[in-house]
């Protein structure tokens, strides 16, 4: 096994509620942002679109870095929304509720279009936007900030962002995809590592494992995953069911933790077989939270252990087998 470089913290959560009209934020965590940096507040409420994109004005820590201690983050502008932070006692067992936070600038970007600012009408045979990439080999992308990716003519008609094919393995770590008019992240090799990565305002699942053999995915943030870019001239005939991570192939020797689905339709859909591992995973903001079975494609039946699985504030189910 190759190490992989560790990077200072570029996601966290809320250590205490901020209010709307608010402008200061404090985290779990000490994080090392610095003025001017933009960074994104998940949605504690119902609604996905609650989710904020802010600019830091000012950068307050308590301790060192590395002593646990917190930050305190001034923004700009004030919240528009509350976004909640608080532990509750369920059963005996303290739970942690909070907005993600999550610092979206890096030292590398890859910028396109700004795909959700055109009407797209999304008619067969119209025109493909975007960039993309496909990676065959082996490949290392750790700290890259893309925007404005993907290929897409119709639900049926897309490409993804960045496509893992191959057996040696890639990793993809501590990105953040933006605006994507197609999947960010599309896994059809083996052995990859996509860990710690934020994805945000995103066409189409943001995460699709295809082949999890020997593939890891943890610690990952999806926020706002969309069916459509809710663009004005929609058709109305598209019904997608998209999730924010799509676990749709092999998945007997994936480990899939510690991973947040903050906001779309499905949070985690599990279509053909349970992961190796699946454990401290959370859904919130979600339509729906989890889908297991979809169709009924599992292969023999077999059996999945959900392991510190945490749900809150899903306007919907909270699991459907």
């Amino acid at each position: 096994a190759k190490a992989i470089p560790l990077l200072v913290a570029l996601l966290t959560r809320l250590n205490q509620t901020a209010d709307a009209n608010s402008s200061t934020l404090t985290t779990e965590e000490q994080v090392d942002w610095k003025d001017g940096d933009a960074i994104v507040v998940a949605s504690s409420t119902y609604d996905e679109a609650h989710a904020e994109t802010l600019s830091v004005s000012s950068v307050t820590n308590f301790g060192w870095l590395g002593s646990g201690a917190p930050t305190q983050l001034l923004t700009q502008t004030p919240l528009a929304f509350r976004h909640f932070a608080g532990t509750e006692t369920h059963a005996g067992r303290q739970v942690k509720m909070a907005s993600e936070v999550a610092v979206l600038n890096r030292s590398i970007e890859i910028i396109g279009v700004d795909l959700f600012a055109t009407d797209f009408n999304f008619k067969p045979g119209g025109k493909a936007f975007g960039w993309r990439a496909r990676i065959k080999g082996e490949a290392w992308l750790i700290g890259v900030r893309m925007v404005g990716g993907g290929l897409f003519r119709s639900p049926k008609i897309y490409t993804p962002t960045l496509h893992l094919q191959g057996t040696k393995g890639s990793v993809v770590r501590s990105c953040t995809f933006e605006k994507m008019i197609a999947q960010p992240i599309r896994i059809n090799g083996e052995r990859s590592v996509v860990d710690a990565n934020v994805i945000l305002n995103s066409v189409m699942s943001a995460i699709m494992i295809m082949n999890g053999d020997r593939v890891h995915v943890t610690n990952n943030l999806v926020l706002s995953t969309h069916c459509m870019s809710f663009c004005a001239g929609c058709c109305g005939k598209w019904n997608v069911n998209v999730g924010n991570f799509d676990i749709v192939g092999k998945a007997d020797t994936l480990t899939f933790t510690g991973n947040t689905a903050a906001g779309g339709v499905h949070g985690i859909r599990i279509v053909t077989e349970p992961p190796a591992i699946f454990a401290d995973n959370v859904v919130h903001s979600q339509q729906f939270a989890v889908t297991l079975n979809l169709d009924g494609q599992w292969a023999g039946c077999k059996p999945i252990v959900l392991k510190n699985l945490v749900l809150w504030r899903n306007w919907d189910f909270g699991i459907c087998a």
